[in-house]
């Protein structure tokens, strides 16, 4: 594949989401992605439903442009494997909680006596270390612990998480950032390093605006639905088929939107006319401009906040976002062939450069696809091959 990371190769230890979204975005870059698969396979090839033709939805979204190879890491041959692999590797990147690498054998300082300039990205879900390293995580248990889930929702819903596994999606692109700025210092210096991230620290990294709140005052965000902590009035309201969000930022912008909706009297409320008085006065205006935006369809109103530069969008659900015209002309959406699950739809990457073409994208791997041809790459061929392959090694 052509890309920025054309000719580099990754080792892809990861499971589930956080790990296998940073690889693809590797791999989308242009780089050799190589999944290192136990015999029993990754465990998301099996999750579902929905599955497509068998094939299960979920590892078909995180995983494409990846080859894979089977290999049984428990086992002493197999660690002498990975290790002959990582000597052609670029970078490693794996998400097991932390010691299960350095008690296979194949964790970073392990790694580094057989290629140093090795670039090692770990992703964990609690930390590297300290007093909760240890324990397992998955995306919404730690919303919970981060404090994301206090935040979303309102008194009446209670905590809720965000419906996207938010930590999982931003650990996995902290992550590739990473990697991505050692391949650069590792190209002018010479030097790997290791490079880590987990979900909670992703997860409070995300908390702005609300961290805002608590190191300027020292009081703690609570959850208040739809609204900004800051900007006033921003929030989700109703109209007579449906709801729209509504954004103001700018003086200019609150007094566009009192014209529209009628609500002269707020423009002459000299208090309103600063963003700390609306804060103050947020439920009074909310409801005034409730009551006013049900007086029609929810076209009506876009078209007339639009048209005076008011900040605005309808509540779509997944259906209506991908078919909108400017999804469709941004390519939110990629076509990729796959010999069981057929032509199948998923979500692009959204990064575009002038000299990177989803043209040549490759479907997810089957399971050890590509076992035969990696290893001859080092050498493991033949005999030893079908040595290796027989005792479940491979």
């Amino acid at each position: 594949m052509s890309g920025p990371l054309a000719g580099m190769r990754i080792l892809d230890l990861t499971n589930y989401l956080s790990g296998p979204y940073c690889t693809m975005l590797l791999g989308d870059l242009g780089a050799e992605v190589i999944k290192i698969e136990s015999p029993d396979g990754e465990p998301t090839r099996r999750a579902g439903p929905p599955f497509i033709n068998g094939v299960s939805a979920y590892f078909l979204l995180v995983n494409r442009n990846k080859k894979s190879i089977r290999l049984n890491l428990k086992s002493e041959d197999g660690r002498r494997l990975f290790l002959r692999l990582a000597r052609t590797a670029d970078a490693v990147v794996e998400n097991f909680r932390p010691g299960v690498a350095e008690r296979l054998g194949i964790g970073y300082a392990q790694l580094v006596l057989e290629k140093p300039d090795i670039i090692y990205g770990a992703i964990s879900g609690f930390g590297e270390d300290g007093p909760r390293a240890h324990l397992p995580a998955f995306d919404h248990i730690m919303q919970g612990f981060s404090g994301w889930m206090s935040i979303t929702g309102t008194v009446e819903t209670g905590p809720l998480r965000s419906g996207p596994s938010i930590g999982d999606i931003t650990s996995g692109l902290f992550a590739t950032i990473g990697v991505l700025a050692a391949l650069l210092e590792k190209a002018k210096t010479g030097r790997g390093q290791k490079v880590s991230t987990s979900l909670l620290e992703s997860l409070i990294a995300s908390l702005i605006p609300h961290l805002n709140e608590y190191f300027a005052t020292g009081g703690v965000p609570k959850s208040e639905g739809n609204n900004h902590p800051t900007f006033v009035p921003f929030g989700t309201f109703p109209t007579a088929n449906g709801y729209i969000n509504l954004a103001v930022g700018s003086t200019d912008q609150w007094h566009a939107l009192c014209r529209v909706l009628g609500l002269q009297q707020f423009i002459a409320d000299e208090e309103l006319a600063h963003m700390q008085g609306r804060a103050k006065r947020r439920e009074e205006v909310h409801r005034a401009i409730a009551e006013a935006t049900r007086a029609r369809r929810r076209d009506e109103w876009l078209d007339l906040f639009n048209a005076a530069g008011i900040p605005c969008a309808p509540i779509n659900n997944i259906a209506e976002a991908l078919s909108d015209p400017q999804s469709v002309h941004n390519g939110s959406t990629v076509e990729i062939d796959h010999p069981v699950a057929g032509r199948y739809k998923t979500v692009n990457n959204p990064l575009k450069m002038n000299r990177m073409s989803n043209s040549e994208w490759r479907c997810p791997p089957s399971h050890g696809e590509q076992t035969k041809e990696i290893l001859a790459g080092i050498g493991v061929i033949g005999v030893e091959f079908d040595e290796l392959q027989s005792r479940g090694v491979i």
